[in-house]
Protein backbone atom coordinates (compact mmCIF):
# COMPACT_ATOMS: atom_id res chain seq x y z
CA UNK A 1 0.00 0.00 0.00
CA UNK A 2 1.47 3.56 -1.19
CA UNK A 3 1.92 5.90 1.99
CA UNK A 4 0.02 8.86 1.57
CA UNK A 5 1.31 12.38 2.88
CA UNK A 6 4.66 13.44 3.57
CA UNK A 7 7.42 11.18 3.59
CA UNK A 8 9.19 9.85 6.98
CA UNK A 9 12.28 12.09 5.34
CA UNK A 10 10.33 15.18 5.24
CA UNK A 11 12.57 17.70 6.90
CA UNK A 12 9.41 19.34 8.75
CA UNK A 13 8.48 15.60 10.03
CA UNK A 14 11.83 15.15 11.31
CA UNK A 15 12.40 17.89 12.92
CA UNK A 16 8.92 17.68 14.60
CA UNK A 17 10.34 14.31 16.07
CA UNK A 18 13.64 15.60 16.85
CA UNK A 19 12.22 18.47 18.82
CA UNK A 20 9.83 15.96 20.81
CA UNK A 21 12.73 13.91 21.46
CA UNK A 22 15.11 17.07 22.57
CA UNK A 23 17.41 16.69 20.21
CA UNK A 24 16.83 19.98 18.48
CA UNK A 25 15.65 23.91 19.12
CA UNK A 26 12.19 25.29 17.32
CA UNK A 27 13.08 25.97 13.53
CA UNK A 28 12.81 29.99 14.34
CA UNK A 29 15.65 30.01 17.64
CA UNK A 30 18.47 28.14 14.78
CA UNK A 31 17.06 30.35 12.17
CA UNK A 32 16.13 27.44 9.91
CA UNK A 33 12.89 27.66 8.03
CA UNK A 34 11.84 26.47 4.04
CA UNK A 35 13.83 29.67 2.86
CA UNK A 36 16.75 29.41 4.65
CA UNK A 37 16.85 25.54 3.08
CA UNK A 38 16.66 27.76 -0.12
CA UNK A 39 19.38 29.84 0.80
CA UNK A 40 21.51 26.74 1.42
CA UNK A 41 20.08 25.05 -1.91
CA UNK A 42 21.62 28.07 -3.76
CA UNK A 43 24.76 28.10 -1.98
CA UNK A 44 24.88 24.66 -3.02
CA UNK A 45 24.10 24.60 -6.60
CA UNK A 46 26.34 27.36 -7.31
CA UNK A 47 29.47 25.81 -5.90
CA UNK A 48 28.33 22.36 -7.39
CA UNK A 49 28.40 24.31 -11.16
CA UNK A 50 31.85 25.77 -10.32
CA UNK A 51 32.91 22.39 -10.26
CA UNK A 52 30.44 21.40 -13.12
CA UNK A 53 32.48 24.06 -15.03
CA UNK A 54 35.77 22.46 -13.77
CA UNK A 55 35.17 18.88 -15.10
CA UNK A 56 33.85 20.55 -18.72
CA UNK A 57 36.68 22.73 -18.67
CA UNK A 58 39.51 19.67 -18.49
CA UNK A 59 37.64 16.76 -20.55
CA UNK A 60 37.33 20.03 -23.16
CA UNK A 61 41.16 20.50 -22.84
CA UNK A 62 41.60 16.79 -22.74
CA UNK A 63 39.79 15.08 -25.70
CA UNK A 64 38.92 17.99 -27.36
CA UNK A 65 42.00 20.21 -28.04
CA UNK A 66 40.46 23.23 -27.11
CA UNK A 67 42.81 26.05 -26.97
CA UNK A 68 40.90 28.88 -25.62
CA UNK A 69 41.06 27.53 -22.22
CA UNK A 70 44.05 26.34 -20.02
CA UNK A 71 46.11 23.73 -21.10
CA UNK A 72 46.21 20.46 -19.50
CA UNK A 73 49.24 20.81 -17.22
CA UNK A 74 47.66 23.89 -15.51
CA UNK A 75 44.16 21.66 -14.66
CA UNK A 76 46.01 18.30 -14.01
CA UNK A 77 48.22 17.48 -10.98
CA UNK A 78 48.79 14.30 -12.46
CA UNK A 79 48.32 12.42 -8.82
CA UNK A 80 45.58 10.16 -10.46
CA UNK A 81 45.73 9.48 -13.86
CA UNK A 82 43.04 11.26 -16.02
CA UNK A 83 40.87 8.38 -16.99
CA UNK A 84 40.41 7.51 -13.62
CA UNK A 85 40.03 11.40 -12.40
CA UNK A 86 37.25 11.91 -14.78
CA UNK A 87 34.66 9.18 -13.43
CA UNK A 88 35.37 9.79 -10.11
CA UNK A 89 34.92 13.79 -10.90
CA UNK A 90 31.51 12.71 -12.26
CA UNK A 91 30.43 10.42 -9.35
CA UNK A 92 30.81 13.60 -7.47
CA UNK A 93 28.65 15.85 -9.52
CA UNK A 94 26.04 12.64 -9.03
CA UNK A 95 26.07 13.56 -5.32
CA UNK A 96 26.17 16.49 -5.31
CA UNK A 97 22.98 16.67 -8.02
CA UNK A 98 21.02 14.18 -5.18
CA UNK A 99 22.33 16.68 -2.32
CA UNK A 100 21.54 19.97 -3.96
CA UNK A 101 18.09 18.43 -5.39
CA UNK A 102 16.88 17.35 -1.59
CA UNK A 103 17.72 20.69 -0.68
CA UNK A 104 15.72 22.27 -3.37
CA UNK A 105 12.84 20.18 -2.56
CA UNK A 106 12.83 20.66 0.98
CA UNK A 107 13.14 16.77 1.84
CA UNK A 108 15.03 13.52 1.50
CA UNK A 109 17.88 12.28 3.02
CA UNK A 110 20.15 15.33 2.60
CA UNK A 111 18.11 17.51 4.30
CA UNK A 112 17.50 15.22 7.71
CA UNK A 113 18.99 16.40 10.53
CA UNK A 114 22.10 14.66 10.98
CA UNK A 115 24.33 17.30 14.06
CA UNK A 116 27.20 14.38 14.13
CA UNK A 117 27.81 14.51 10.43
CA UNK A 118 27.44 18.27 10.51
CA UNK A 119 30.58 18.62 13.09
CA UNK A 120 32.41 15.82 10.56
CA UNK A 121 32.37 17.69 7.35
CA UNK A 122 32.72 20.84 9.02
CA UNK A 123 35.52 19.52 10.68
CA UNK A 124 36.97 18.07 7.40
CA UNK A 125 36.17 20.55 5.23
CA UNK A 126 39.02 22.69 7.28
CA UNK A 127 41.03 19.89 7.33
CA UNK A 128 40.45 19.96 3.40
CA UNK A 129 40.86 23.58 3.10
CA UNK A 130 44.05 23.97 5.22
CA UNK A 131 45.49 21.13 2.91
CA UNK A 132 44.64 22.81 0.57
CA UNK A 133 46.44 25.88 0.89
CA UNK A 134 49.62 24.41 2.24
CA UNK A 135 50.03 22.51 -1.25
CA UNK A 136 49.42 26.31 -2.16
CA UNK A 137 52.12 27.17 -0.48
CA UNK A 138 54.19 24.00 -1.37
CA UNK A 139 53.64 24.30 -4.86
CA UNK A 140 54.86 28.15 -5.44
CA UNK A 141 57.85 27.57 -3.45
CA UNK A 142 59.03 23.94 -5.32
CA UNK A 143 58.16 26.06 -8.72
CA UNK A 144 58.50 29.82 -8.63
CA UNK A 145 57.83 30.12 -11.94
CA UNK A 146 54.40 29.58 -11.23
CA UNK A 147 53.48 32.31 -8.63
CA UNK A 148 50.65 33.03 -8.16
CA UNK A 149 48.42 31.28 -10.69
CA UNK A 150 50.54 28.55 -12.47
CA UNK A 151 48.76 25.38 -11.85
CA UNK A 152 46.49 26.53 -9.49
CA UNK A 153 42.91 25.13 -11.31
CA UNK A 154 43.65 21.68 -9.06
CA UNK A 155 44.00 23.48 -6.13
CA UNK A 156 41.16 26.72 -6.47
CA UNK A 157 38.85 23.78 -7.20
CA UNK A 158 39.78 21.68 -3.97
CA UNK A 159 38.85 24.86 -2.17
CA UNK A 160 35.56 25.12 -4.10
CA UNK A 161 34.65 21.19 -2.91
CA UNK A 162 35.79 22.05 0.75
CA UNK A 163 33.27 24.85 0.59
CA UNK A 164 30.54 22.83 -0.85
CA UNK A 165 31.57 20.46 2.29
CA UNK A 166 31.79 23.17 4.64
CA UNK A 167 28.00 24.48 4.10
CA UNK A 168 26.36 20.99 4.08
CA UNK A 169 28.46 20.48 7.38
CA UNK A 170 26.98 24.15 8.58
CA UNK A 171 23.79 22.87 7.39
CA UNK A 172 23.70 19.88 10.19
CA UNK A 173 25.94 21.33 12.42
CA UNK A 174 22.99 23.69 13.39
CA UNK A 175 20.94 20.93 14.53
CA UNK A 176 21.68 19.68 18.77
CA UNK A 177 20.42 18.21 21.38
CA UNK A 178 19.20 20.99 23.99
CA UNK A 179 20.34 18.59 26.91
CA UNK A 180 23.76 18.00 25.50
CA UNK A 181 22.44 13.78 26.04
CA UNK A 182 21.85 10.91 23.83
CA UNK A 183 18.36 10.72 23.48
CA UNK A 184 17.52 6.58 24.57
CA UNK A 185 15.02 6.34 22.09
CA UNK A 186 16.82 8.00 18.92
CA UNK A 187 14.68 8.75 16.12
CA UNK A 188 11.94 5.90 16.67
CA UNK A 189 9.53 8.46 16.69
CA UNK A 190 10.57 9.35 12.79
CA UNK A 191 8.82 6.07 12.31
CA UNK A 192 5.42 6.30 13.93
CA UNK A 193 5.26 10.13 12.63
Amino acid sequence: MGRTGPSRFDPGLRHQALLREGMVRPWGRIGLNPGSLQRYAFILWGLAFLFFLRVIGQALVAYFDVTVLPPMQEWYSGLLPYPILLPIQIVILGLQAKVNGDFTRGTGWAVAPRPAMGRFLLWFSYVYAGSMLLRYVITMGLYPGRRWFGGTIPIFFHWVLAAYLFVLGHYHSRFRRTDGQPSAQGCADIDRA
